[in-house]
């Protein structure tokens, strides 16, 4: 089992993100957040590097067809943008949204492009022009646009309401 994982390189960055993920696991009982103090916050923002590692693995293994994982890894962008503009305190109004949808979008459609072309060799310029058509389905950089104009939707109905409950709250 050792030689396999080490002899594909594969399952040694899925192997490293299993290990990776267990300690997470191990370290998540009250008893071990008390243990660890503030040492605990600093481990589990190791799943910032281990979450992309675990989506090389699933891509990588998928070899041909790779628009699940990159779908899934167009989501973490997103969400991982929309994690970033909390962390800044940047509000999560519907314009903010729709700008970093767009962001991740390109980003999205930049690295299917991407990986494309160094995996297999296909023009950059064919996987940017599939992405324009659902002819081939539902691409990564499409999902990641539809999720995010969901997010931006949901932003904009949430500042309305808030706006028409304070606009009640004052008459």
């Amino acid at each position: 089992i050792v030689s396999e994982i080490a002899l594909r390189p594969y399952l040694t960055i899925g192997f490293a993100a299993l290990l990776g993920l267990a300690a997470l696991a191990a370290t998540s009982t009250d008893a071990m957040l008390a243990r660890l103090g503030q040492n605990w916050k600093r481990l589990h923002r190791l799943v910032y590097l281990i979450v992309p590692l675990g989506l090389l693995h699933y891509a990588m293994q998928a070899k041909l067809d790779v628009t699940a994982p990159l779908q899934l890894a167009a989501m973490l962008l997103l969400l991982m943008g929309v994690r970033l503009l909390i962390s800044r305190r940047i509000p999560l109004t519907a314009m903010n949204i729709v700008l970093l949808t767009l962001a991740a979008t390109g980003a999205a459609a930049a690295f299917e492009a991407g990986w494309y072309a160094f995996s297999s060799g296909i023009s950059p310029g064919r996987i940017l022009a599939a992405n324009l058509s659902l002819a081939d389905g539902l691409r990564p950089a499409i999902a990641c646009l539809a999720a995010g104009l969901l997010l931006a939707a949901g932003a904009a109905f949430r500042q309305t309401a808030r706006r028409r409950a304070s606009a009640g709250m004052l008459a």
